[in-house]
């Protein structure tokens, strides 16, 4: 999707499913994957796209017809951590996964959606977000 090769689950490592920017983009290499990049995510949300109720998530495709299907991309709305890192918040509601790009020193963008909006937007490098390799 998006000329990109994408991973079809996001990033676990031993039960851990949130990271910070840095430890986002260390587990990526490790995997010899990268993060997607803000530019990646924004010509991601051109590509129809809709909620899925049930699954609480976002599906992507390059045809309004492949929605939902095994042609289609998911991104479960799995929620955040706040800086502070005490509990994961709007799991179900809201998604939030890390770009690859840099704002400034403490800031990074992400990619971000609910059952309405979809976008990029900076975040503090401290939060814990989820993550969505593509291969190098």
């Amino acid at each position: 999707l998006n000329g990109l090769t994408w991973d079809t689950e996001n990033l676990e490592v031993n039960g851990k499913s949130h990271f910070t920017y840095q430890e986002a983009n260390e587990e990526a290499s490790k995997l010899g994957k990268r993060l997607p990049t803000k530019e990646e995510f924004d010509d991601l949300l051109m590509f129809p796209h809709i909620w899925d109720d049930d699954r609480r998530g976002m599906w992507f495709s390059e045809n309004i017809a492949d929605l939902k299907s095994n042609q289609s991309l998911f991104f479960p709305a799995a929620g955040f951590l706040g800086i502070s890192k005490a509990s994961l918040s709007d799991v179900g509601w809201y998604g939030d996964y890390w770009s690859e790009t840099h704002k400034e020193t403490s800031i990074a963008y992400s990619f971000m959606f609910s059952s309405s909006n979809v976008f990029t937007l900076n975040n503090h490098i401290e939060q814990g977000f989820s993550v969505r390799c593509v291969s190098k």
